[in-house]
């Protein structure tokens, strides 16, 4: 998980120190045009990696083709020069392309021994301008895809080559060893608490591997420090090698975060807690993996991040509140104003005259007195009545 690094070793080097440690190049090499592909693996043919490299001090362009047989630990030199390459049958076939400065290929290698010797094919009379070859994505079969296209006359070319005429034999239980990833390490195979071993054909037999996969058996490892991390309120301590309490943190930090509503009880850690995803078993867990119940009473504390919290939650509260009081006010406003003035507005246009005033009480009674005529008639404010006030 990274506490750890160490330098790529390469097998049957004669140098020392620094000098025999691998370089992997991958895509910031490719994009410079160094490689032609970035490194190679797949989990049908679990440990075997291929990848362009050069050994020494530092990166070069002088790259060569390696191989590692387990997962990364050691490394071996088995082609010189960039090349094109893929992983098929389970990892027991290997293919390789070499590419010529103008890129233009017309032979490939091809290897049942995981790159202890290899054997030439020319797949073409006239060099492709070769960009790339396949195989099945699983690595399962025989089968490999070359394309290309011819600088002539520019059209692209497709092959398919069939290693199966080749290799007649199917493997047998007898062609297979166990391997034990992970052995190198200082745990002797354990990871994340548990070893493994596979089934992997050998390198020394002429045979292709069948498609039912393989077996292996999966054996849980006694829990030792590497196993576990340290909880909440605990730092590493590298010159103690140890989890010690962060003293960051304020004083029973773990009751105010652990202490639920109604809860009487939490669980205070001794300080450490197992790694996710580790099934070592008994060993340190049984001394260092421990909890003591302790009340939930007493003041509540705080941290400086819970007071942010609770800063920040009481801020959008206030801020909601301040605006459903304008929103309130402006349609309390809006209601006023409506009630004061649209009945006038509404007014100032129906109106309707009624009961006038005239001085001839009795017009209809003494014809010679004279009507007034509809021009003298004059009607007040007292005379005007608003329709549908």
């Amino acid at each position: 998980r990274g506490a750890r690094w160490q330098q790529l070793q390469i097998d049957n080097c004669d140098e020392d120190g620094d000098k025999c440690s691998l370089h992997i190049h991958g895509s910031l090499s490719m994009m410079a045009g160094v490689i032609k592909q970035v490194p190679a693996s797949n989990p049908g043919a679990p440990g075997l990696i291929l990848a362009h490299g050069n050994k020494g001090m530092a990166q070069s362009k002088a790259v060569d083709i390696y191989r590692s047989l387990d997962g990364g630990y050691t490394w071996t030199k088995i082609l010189e020069g960039p090349h094109f390459y893929a992983i098929a049958d389970q990892g027991k076939l290997l293919v390789a392309v070499p590419i010529a400065r103008d890129h233009t290929a017309d032979t490939m290698y091809f290897s049942e021994n995981h790159g202890e010797c290899w054997l030439k094919v020319k797949f073409s009379t006239t060099p492709w301008h070769f960009t790339g070859l396949q195989a099945d994505p699983e690595a399962l079969g025989l089968k490999i895809t070359l394309w290309g296209y011819t600088p002539a006359d520019g059209l692209w070319q497709t092959m398919e080559v069939d290693f199966s005429a080749v290799v007649e034999r199917p493997c047998t239980p007898d062609d297979y060893r166990q391997w034990l990833p992970h052995a190198l390490s200082a745990r002797d195979g354990c990871l994340l608490g548990y070893k493994e071993t596979l089934d992997v054909i050998k390198s020394d037999v002429w045979c292709y591997v069948p498609d039912e996969g393989r077996t292996s058996g999966i054996k849980p490892c006694k829990c030792v420090l590497e196993d576990l991390e340290c909880d909440f309120g605990y730092i590493w301590n590298s010159k103690k090698t140890e989890c010690i309490k962060d003293e960051s943190l304020p004083a029973n930090v773990s009751r105010a975060v652990l202490c639920s509503p109604g809860q009487n009880f939490y669980n205070e850690s001794l300080g450490y807690r197992r790694i996710p995803g580790d099934k070592c078993r008994g060993g340190v867990t049984e001394r260092l993996v421990m909890v003591r119940l302790k009340p939930c009473l007493g003041h509540v504390v705080t941290t400086p991040d819970m007071e942010d919290n609770a800063s920040r939650k009481h801020h959008g509260a206030s801020i909601a509140v301040a605006v459903v009081f304008v929103v309130a006010s402006l349609l309390t406003l809006a209601y006023v104003l409506y009630k004061v003035f649209y009945p006038q507005r509404r007014g100032r246009f129906n109106y309707t005259y009624s009961a006038l005033r005239t001085n001839v009480d009795d017009a209809s009674d003494n014809e010679n007195s004279g009507a007034v005529a509809p021009a003298d008639v004059t009607a007040t404010e007292n005379d005007v009545r608003i329709v549908n006030a």
